[in-house]
């Protein structure tokens, strides 16, 4: 497939998954108020389906297209990290997996993407919580080394089995497309960082996220910020993100935004 038919493809997905949110929101009221037990099973189902086709469009158009423009603000990284991490507490207890992080400094301004950031270390989280399954472990410890912003997730998965000289083997493991691990490591680069995955001392995978701190200049830091793209199409991050891995029932109409 060519550059212009992977575009028409990925117009083409958006325009039927913005067709399926317009009837998703048309029928939730109906259903929360007068559905039947089994119509309420039904939307669920619909709307976790839809939540995984946002999180694919996100990840298709970061891997498929040449250029993924992205914009640089003073972001404050040891924020975005807090705000993941909470997001993960609460996922973490809807899952049934042990989930322990922790920051080495409260703060850290730099220049940088946020939204593709939050993008490419919700993909990494996700895949340690999938690896580590239902009573597993994961843990994130964020902080500073030598001016590199550090971010490592563990988990107490099976860990990785390689053969040979083979390279990313995570990348290729079933159970999705492969699209998440690609796009973090893709946006990573992007901002002049790195994504390492390896086995951990204990068992399970460590990846290890790496961005270098860019001090914004006194003038970037009073320059209006731009308005964001919304990368989730209104929809909770963390939802999205993990939705593969959650359980229909969250999907109900009562939760729905």
């Amino acid at each position: 497939m060519n550059e212009n038919q992977t575009e028409a493809v990925l117009a083409e997905l958006r325009d039927r998954t913005s067709d399926m949110l317009a009837a998703v929101q048309l029928l939730t009221p109906l259903v929360r108020h007068s559905g039947s037990r089994a119509e309420k099973g039904y939307l669920a189902a619909v709307n976790k389906s839809l939540y995984q086709l946002v999180r694919l469009l996100r990840h298709a158009d970061l891997c498929d297209l040449e250029e993924v423009s992205h914009r640089e603000e003073p972001i404050d990284l040891a924020g975005l990290c807090r705000d993941l991490g909470r997001h993960c507490e609460d996922m973490a207890k809807v899952l049934e997996v042990s989930f322990d992080w922790s920051l080495g400094e409260s703060s850290v301004i730099s220049l940088a993407d946020d939204q593709l950031l939050e993008m490419a270390l919700f993909n990494i989280l996700t895949n340690a919580f999938q690896a580590a399954g239902q009573g597993g472990e994961v843990r994130m410890k964020a902080g500073l080394t030598e001016g590199t912003w550090r971010v490592t997730v563990e988990d107490s998965g099976p860990g990785l089995t390689l053969r040979g000289e083979e390279a990313d083997p995570l990348l290729k493991q079933p159970g999705g497309v492969g699209l998440g691990l690609e796009a973090a490591r893709r946006i990573l680069s992007l901002h002049g960082g790195s994504l390492m995955l390896d086995n951990g001392k204990e068992g399970g995978v460590r990846a290890v996220m790496t961005l270098p701190v860019k001090k914004p200049t006194r003038e970037e830091l009073l320059h209006t910020p731009v308005t964001p793209w919304d990368a989730w199409g209104g929809f909770s991050p963390a939802k999205v993100e993990f939705s593969p891995l959650l359980p229909i029932e969250v999907f109900g109409a009562e939760d729905m935004e």
